[in-house]
């Protein structure tokens, strides 16, 4: 965040008389992650006045453009705070666009309370939070910060209010001393630099600022990644935000963990043992015990490594409780409670909870029945959401696995079950990558859903970072876990329990891959080696596919082929033609067929002059996609045809 200059804070203390909306300071900046250009920052300072005398207004604003998984997502967010000169807070204005609906949030002062309002998709909601009248703005911080020794060591601390944490945040700056840092150009150069903390978040940023105290240079850490901000002109922050300069990382990618071998049927997973180990500028591993997880004892006496074991957890027999509750525990009361993102009173979202459950009493069957439901109707998944509410999924019903689980939760407290969301990582596709999903409460006891699958239940291979009620003003507060773990530790999968039998993920004795052919015992598929043909296993990579193997070769005419092989858990209702809908889409004809006794789509698109076939089959748990790229002839169909006239699924 851009500061004021020092002879801003100066004037501001010596000059008594006020007049409206004066501009004082307007000072811009670039956002990188990566080192490509992601937006721009700019803070505005003003003198002012309302009915109960002079003001000080500063505004931050912020707009920034990430890639995730080949789409764009925008971001922007404005944040107002009033102050009195001798920095006693008076308001604060927040405004938050992740999606295409703005959450505003206005924050007053009365004596020893703060009232927080929150506007959602024109639903506005208020509470109150204790708030001692000490707390004091932003111009007040960093005139303290200005002051600041540069002697290294020197610390100076004052309170303020947050909207992001819901309450009273005490920030901390620490002076490092003088040091030489890389600026946006390449050129170094000697500033002072200084990091700041709060007590309620685990972050520390790092700035580096000139003689005049103004940040030349800051650095936040971000989910594994660093988002640096450049103090820069005007036009230069805004070409930034117009998409100037090189595309941004993909954010997801740069979050996802690479497991060192496949392991087949994730969602099938009963029970997993996993070993963490923190990355390199990590302290250690966090304490990630959950209902669904369990420390045990690590490998290494020191806090860089830690034992984990995940179990897929249901209500047993005779305990999958009622709804709604006779009486709700306080400690459940936010979990039922409709807020300004979990809107479960929103009269749309209370009418499909009673469609869906109607007399069910049992209320995990009506949360099984609610999961499906999500999974079912949010037709549109894609990742071009950055955070919606549940109302505006409810209307749209569109996003990823956040709109899943915020909607999943508020349909169910609509529903009279307590319900929160949680936030982690799951394996899919031979990656650890970013997830959410929700949790129940059921008779008195937490387990999980996941609305983005609709299995009626999670398996073992969801890792629980943190979980959130979402409650009004205290979103970053709970989501802490995330920010702490996300992108900071390698995990590696040394067990997996699958109908009751353990395997261990990169076990020589599971596969043979010899001249005789290919046999995976772990996958179950088999098929024998043909002349001259070469089998090739996927490699890790940071990378979310589904491949596990590439076939190379030649068709009856000498050409070269090529045979992709994925596999992916079946989808809850294992519905073949469901997965050929977008190929069919797509302009591709589709054959019903077998493939080992196996129920099998076999599937030919042409698109811009090039042909391919593909064979969708469905075998157990798992669905197999079977793709021949670049076909020219009958000599190529032959090949593909008698390569899956050879598969066998039950090795």
């Amino acid at each position: 965040m851009q500061r004021l200059p020092l002879l801003l804070a100066l004037a501001l203390l010596a000059t008594p008389a006020v007049r409206a909306d004066e501009l004082l300071a307007d000072d811009w900046g670039i956002i990188q992650i990566g080192g490509a250009d992601v937006g721009y920052v700019r803070t505005k300072a003003e003198r002012a006045a309302d009915e109960a005398g002079p003001l000080l207004r500063l505004t931050i604003e912020m707009e920034m453009k990430l890639r995730r998984m080949g789409t764009t997502i925008e971001i922007k967010t404005t944040q107002v705070s009033h102050e009195r000169e001798d920095g006693r807070l008076v308001r604060l204005d927040s405004r938050a666009v992740m999606s295409t609906q703005e959450q505003v949030t206005e924050v007053t002062f009365e004596e020893g309370k703060a009232i927080v309002a929150t506007t959602v998709m024109g639903r506005r909601r208020e509470s109150k939070v204790d708030c001692p009248d000490d707390v004091v703005g932003m111009v007040q911080i960093d005139r303290l910060t200005r002051a600041l020794s540069r002697e290294a060591g020197a610390t100076v601390s004052a309170k303020t209010f947050s909207p992001d944490t819901g309450g009273v945040t005490v920030i901390t700056m620490t002076s490092a001393g003088a040091e030489e840092t890389m600026l946006r150009d390449g050129t170094r150069k000697k500033l002072w630099k200084y990091t700041t903390t709060m007590n309620t978040l685990p972050i520390v940023t790092t700035v580096w600022a000139d003689g005049q105290g103004l940040p030349i240079k800051t650095e936040v850490p971000m989910a594994g990644m660093v988002m640096e901000m450049f103090a820069a002109p005007k036009a230069e922050a805004l070409k930034a935000a117009m998409g100037g300069g090189e595309l941004p990382p993909d954010v997801f990618e740069k979050t996802l963990i690479v497991a060192a071998h496949p392991v087949a049927c994730p969602r099938a997973a009963e029970g997993a043992l996993l070993r963490l180990r923190a990355r390199e500028g990590t302290a250690r591993v966090p304490d990630l015990s959950a209902a669904t997880q369990t420390v045990e004892k690590g490998d290494h006496d020191d806090a860089k490594t830690a034992l984990l074991r995940i179990r897929r957890l249901t209500p047993p027999p005779g305990r999958t409780g009622t709804r709604p509750l006779d009486v709700v525990p306080q400690e459940l009361a936010d979990s039922l409670r409709p807020n300004s993102l979990i809107q479960s009173d929103a009269p749309e979202i209370v009418a499909i909870a009673q469609e869906v459950v109607g007399e069910e009493a049992d209320a995990w069957r009506a949360a099984q029945m609610l999961e499906r439901w999500v999974h079912d109707n949010i037709t549109n998944k894609n990742m071009d959401v950055a955070f919606a509410s549940a109302l505006e999924v409810c209307k749209n019903r569109e996003g990823d696995c956040t709109e899943h689980a915020v909607l999943l939760a508020a349909l169910c407290r609509a529903a009279g079950i307590p319900a929160d969301v949680v936030m982690g990582v799951v394996y899919i596709g031979s990656v650890w990558g970013g997830h959410a999903w929700s949790r129940v409460n059921i008779d008195g006891a937490w387990y999980p859903l996941d609305g983005t699958n609709g299995y009626g239940f999670v398996d073992a291979l969801h890792l629980e970072f943190d979980n959130a009620t979402l409650k009004d003003a205290a979103f970053a507060t709970e989501l802490a876990g995330v920010l702490l773990s996300l992108g900071t530790l390698d995990i590696e999968i040394l067990e997996v329990t699958r109908g009751g039998k353990t395997h261990r993920p990169g076990d020589p004795a599971l596969v043979t891959l010899d001249g005789k052919g290919y046999l995976n015992r772990e996958w179950g598929i088999a098929f024998p080696a043909r002349e001259g043909w070469v089998i090739e296993p996927e490699k890790p990579s940071a990378t979310l596919s589904m491949k596990l193997l590439e076939i190379e070769g030649r068709n009856a005419e000498g050409k070269k082929c090529e045979i992709e092989v994925s596999a992916f858990d079946a989808p809850c209702d294992r519905d073949i033609d469901r997965q050929a809908s977008a190929l069919i889409a797509a302009g591709a004809s589709c054959e019903a067929s077998q493939v080992d006794g196996r129920p099998a789509r076999i599937l030919t698109l042409t698109r811009d002059g090039r042909r391919s076939c593909h064979a969708l089959v469905l075998a157990g748990d798992v669905m197999w996609h079977f793709v021949h790229d670049r076909v020219a002839g009958d000599a190529d169909l032959k090949a593909f045809a008698d390569f899956l006239a050879a598969l066998d699924f039950d090795a």
